[in-house]
């Protein structure tokens, strides 16, 4: 019987302090030191006191309902992997080895109920079982009654976090959407966001419009993030920042990034300026390379730049921002995406010829310059 070491385990699993253990049953701390340290047993009038305080039972609390060590949790594992991998027996068979496996940790269950790194075990088998053998309400319900327990018992937020994902993928697969809503609002700090989420609990139209919300929010923080190591920006202590961010061919790779990033979103319903910006990114990239001195390879990305503004069948009118929700306002609000790139790409022409300063200016007197300009009239 080590009650001292279930005072400690249980007190820990409660996130309470010696202090105010103490506190709550009318004794010292240093009394529940001493127990702790297995330098002393509590009266046995206390022991009441002590279980309400740490909500388990007396037996709990002496270690007649003892947990599995360490040790003995990852044999009786051992023993459940074992069960499905252990004969190497046909894939065909899997549905069964995994179904025995599970009565043989319901079985361990029955002996350590209050024991939740056996239940979260034992619910991910289950879901092995449902992943193999279809839907089946009885075995979801069973899963939602040990997720549960984790929920409420496991020591730590992670393992909570763990019961909190199992309840919401139960709830969802049974169709109660609420129920998983209900567990995203109870997501603990640094667990899922809510587009992660959302999966388990909307449908439709609803669940669309989240997971492009997450899409532009990523893709926006990948183009600001972009824009800081391609565009030369400004310190205010008269260095840029791409004058420390590596090699040529490193800010290069960033532009194709960021060109990716805009080429993914181009065709999604309202965002018309995704185009315009694809181009603009590849002009950038024009520019580290004329200061390079490669002016045939700045000319290249030039020429990609030109190809956004060519229309494509059945073009659409879209928005000019990120969203219908987020516009720019004004006349702008509906555009063709080719035509915005246009736009951009021809303003982008006439600066490098007006302004010695801008870095595709010393692409203007190639013959490819004048090309690439005739065919961007033309387009």
């Amino acid at each position: 019987m080590n009650i001292g070491a279930n005072i400690r385990r249980l007190r820990i699993e409660k996130e309470l302090t010696q202090d105010k253990l103490a506190g709550m049953i009318g004794i010292t701390p240093q009394a529940v030191s001493k127990w702790e340290r297995e330098e002393g047993l509590p009266d046995i009038t206390l022991l009441p006191a002590i279980a309400a305080a740490l909500e388990c039972s007396t037996d709990e609390l002496l270690g007649v309902d003892d947990k599995p060590t360490q040790e003995e949790l990852a044999a009786i594992m051992q023993t459940a992997a074992d069960l499905i991998l252990g004969d190497h027996s046909e894939e065909s068979q899997k549905n069964t080895k995994v179904d025995a496996a599970v009565e043989y940790l319901r079985s361990q269950l029955e002996k350590y109920p209050k024991e939740w790194g056996l239940r979260i075990n034992l619910a991910n088998f289950i879901g092995m079982s449902l992943q193999l053998g279809g839907y089946d309400e009885d075995k979801l319900r069973e899963q939602i009654e040990h997720y549960e327990y984790v929920r409420l018992k496991a020591p730590d937020m992670n393992k909570k976090l763990a019961g909190v994902i199992g309840l919401m993928r139960a709830y969802s697969d049974l169709g109660e959407l609420e129920k998983a809503e209900e567990m995203a609002k109870e997501m603990p700090s640094g667990g899922l966001s809510y587009s992660d989420a959302a999966i388990f609990f909307l449908r439709g139209d609803k669940l669309r419009e989240v997971l492009r919300r997450d899409i532009v929010s990523s893709v926006s923080a990948i183009r600001r993030s972009v824009a800081y190591l391609t565009d030369g920006i400004n310190t205010g202590y008269g260095e840029r920042i791409t004058d420390h961010i590596g090699s040529l061919e490193e800010r290069l790779e960033l532009v194709e990034l960021g060109t990716s990033a805009w080429e993914l979103l181009k065709n999604l319903e309202g965002g018309a300026i995704w185009r315009a910006y694809a181009a603009n990114q590849l002009r950038l990239g024009a520019g580290m390379l004329a200061e390079a001195g490669e002016f045939e390879r700045a000319l290249d990305y030039m020429e990609r730049a030109v190809e956004y503004c060519r229309a494509e069948p059945d073009e659409k009118e879209g928005y000019f921002a990120l969203s219908p929700n987020h516009t720019y306002g004004g006349d702008a609000e509906h555009i063709i995406p080719s035509r915005e790139a246009k736009r951009l790409m021809i303003d982008a022409f006439e600066q490098a010829e007006n302004y010695p300063e801008d870095p595709i200016h010393a692409l203007t007197g190639h013959p490819r310059w004048k090309a690439l300009k005739e065919k961007l009239a033309e387009m």
